[in-house]
Order: structure tokens, then C-alpha cells, then sequence
């Protein structure tokens, strides 16, 4: 089920910080030693390298004390104090370009506003089915308030009222002025065409019969002989979904008569996918020993893998295209904005 991605984007913005302190780097210390940690800088101490005024961008200053105030709204203070000088660099930095592009499309007519966010979000909500509706609501009561109060909230948020403005001003005036062309689209298909393949499968049904303990050799001995006796019974004629219910170990017995579906390699024990991508579809294993215990694999159909064809690539590849190449034309009016004397940023 998909749900609006702007939408989604605003409802994870209370949990950025969370998902940063999550990545926050981990302190080591050698084997035996006391472990001693030094207190994280506050984001004070963290950013004193920046300058009382870090930019001016359209006549507007954006000071130190914005910058700071902006990340302890998102991230956890602890985490930026932890982080080396070039990262914190680097992060002011991308804020930066972010606002730059902000006034460069306040400059186009897109400034910020409650009005464009409530708009935006209404019409998204319109957009979904009531299932959907359905997720979001259930969400916002777990959170303890309404969609429209999210909304409001939302309404009164200053970087969601910036990330509305640009995203407007991209989608309306940047993004309908890059073309892709059918032999760009072609070029880059043609390029990747190793990466436009359709992934093996096998549909496969086991028994899976597990020793009562694991790596003990009488127990590993008893299930392997159980796994064989199973095994001739099957060969004589019984039914393998009936077996599968009384005898596997694995739920797959109960539920659906041995049944997995169909499966991928990624993921899946490699001795059990060796054993069942060998065999002939409708035929059944000898008995299989993995990770899990013995099986006896039953291979219901399988399909090598297969190019995709362009034509049913070429749209998203189009779009994969032009996002690509209005990412570099954002990239190259922020560019222009530093050097032009739009954007005048200090040094740090």
C-alpha cells in the first residue's frame, strides 16, 4: 500500500532526531579496560567555529544562533557533540544549501507559508483511499492528536513551510524544463543492462524434520533417520501435503501443507537452494541436511532469470533521468547563487 511520500515525509519529521541519535558514533575502548567516556561537547562548544553571521542570502542574514537553534529542534544535543569537526561542517553546510535554495524560491514567488502547507497536505489527503486514511488517522491517535491537528502543527512548522516552498518551486518551474530524451532513456538502459534482470526463483513445498537438540549426534541421527522414513513413505506413493501436516517441523506443514511459495536465493539457506534449483519441477529431493535440520524438498516450479525489456523500464528510467538532471540543475543555481553574490558566505 502506498501513501503519499510528502505526506509520510512531514509524519517522520518528530522522529529525525531519533533515527540521528541512533547513528550516533558508539565510544571503543580496548579489552579489559575501564570504560571511560568523556561528556559530549553541547552544540555551543560543537559549532564554535562558525561565525556570529554564516551567510547572507537574498538580503536576509542567517546567523549562528539560527543555525544552532535549527538542529536542536531536529537532533539530539549529544549527538552533535559528537560528532568530528568536518561532519558538523559538512551538515551546516548542506542547512546552507537548503536555505539558498529556500531564497531562490522565495525570489521566484514561493516563500514560505501556513497556507501552502495546509493546502498541500489537504490535497494529499484527498488523494487517498480510505484504507490509507485509515493508517494515517490510526497513527495520529497513537501520537495522541487528530489529522487535523497534524496539520495545523504542521501549518505553523518553519521547515516544513520551507520544504513546501522549494518543493513547489522545483516541481512547478525546475523539473518542466529538463527533457529526457528516448535515446538517453536507451543509452542508460543499454548502460545498466546487467541490472535490468528479472531474479531467479523456485516454488517449492518441504517437510523439514529437526532433531531434538541440535548438534548432538544421537539426536542429529534419529531425525536424519526419521527425515528417510518419511522420505519412503513418499516414495511409495503417500501424499506429501498430508506428511508435511503431520510430520514437518516447520509451520509451512500446518499452514499450507509444506508449501513456501515462491522464493528468491537472497535469503534463502544456500544448501536448501542447491538442493531445489537442481531438481526437475515436480520432483522430490533426497534428504537435505542445513542449517535448519533434514529436508525433503518438493520443487513446484522455477524460472531462470530474464532481461527486462526497455520497454517496460523506460518510464521509470525517464523519471529516474529527470530527477537526476534536475538534482544537477539545483546543484549548479546553488553554485551560481555563491558566486554571483546572492548567497555571500562567510568563511569557517
Amino acid at each position: 500500500m502506498k501513501v503519499s511520500k510528502t505526506l509520510l515525509a512531514l509524519l517522520a519529521l518528530p522522529m529525525f532526531s531519533v533515527a540521528m541519535a541512533a547513528e550516533a558514533p558508539k565510544p571503543t575502548m580496548a579489552p579489559g579496560a575501564k570504560q571511560i567516556q568523556a561528556a559530549p561537547k553541547s552544540m555551543d562548544e560543537a559549532l564554535k567555529f562558525l561565525p556570529a553571521v554564516v551567510m547572507e542570502v537574498g538580503g536576509k542574514k542567517i546567523t549562528k544562533a539560527q543555525i544552532v537553534d535549527s538542529l536542536k529542534k531536529m537532533i539530539p544535543e549529544q549527538f552533535v557533540g559528537s560528532l568530528p569537526e568536518a561532519k558538523l561542517k559538512q551538515m551546516v553546510n548542506g542547512m546552507l544549501d537548503l536555505e539558498i535554495m529556500g531564497a531562490l524560491a522565495a525570489k521566484n514567488g514561493y516563500a514560505p507559508s501556513e497556507a501552502a502547507v495546509k493546502s498541500m497536505l489537504n490535497a494529499e489527503m484527498a488523494k487517498l483511499t480510505p484504507d490509507q486514511k485509515k493508517q494515517i488517522e490510526e497513527r495520529m491517535k497513537a501520537a495522541g492528536k487528530t489529522v487535523d491537528k497534524f496539520i495545523d502543527e504542521m501549518a505553523k512548522n518553519k521547515e516544513a513551510q520551507k520544504e513546501i516552498a522549494i518543493n513547489k518551486w522545483v516541481m512547478e518551474k525546475i523539473a518542466p524544463i529538463v527533457k529526457v530524451s528516448d535515446a538517453d532513456a536507451l543509452k542508460f538502459y543499454n548502460d545498466n543492462k546487467a541490472n535490468f534482470v528479472t531474479k531467479e526463483t523456485i516454488t517449492a513445498s518441504h517437510i523439514l524434520i529437526q532433531p531434538e537438540k541440535k548438534g548432538d549426534k544421537a539426536s542429529e541421527q534419529k531425525a536424519e533417520a526419521k527425515a528417510k522414513a518419511v522420505l519412503a513413505q513418499l516414495k511409495q506413493g503417500a501424499n506429501f501435503g498430508t506428511l508435511a501436516e503431520i510430520e514437518s517441523a516447520c509451520p509451512s506443514g500446518k499452514r499450507s501443507k509444506g508449501s513456501l511459495g515462491k522464493m528468491e536465493k537472497d535469503g534463502l539457506d544456500k544448501d536448501f537452494w542447491n538442493a531445489a534449483v537442481a531438481l526437475k519441477k515436480g520432483t522430490i529431493s533426497d534428504v537435505v541436511k542445513t542449517q535448519f535440520g533434514y529436508h525433503i524438498i518438493r520443487l513446484e516450479d522455477k524460472t531462470a532469470a530474464q532481461p527486462i525489456k526497455f520497454e517496460e523500464l523506460k518510464k521509470d528510467i525517464v523519471a529516474h533521468l529527470k530527477n537526476e538532471q534536475t538534482s544537477r540543475k539545483i546543484a549548479d543555481m546553488i553554485k551560481q547563487a555563491k558566486t554571483n553574490g546572492f548567497a555571500k558566505i562567510s568563511k569557517f
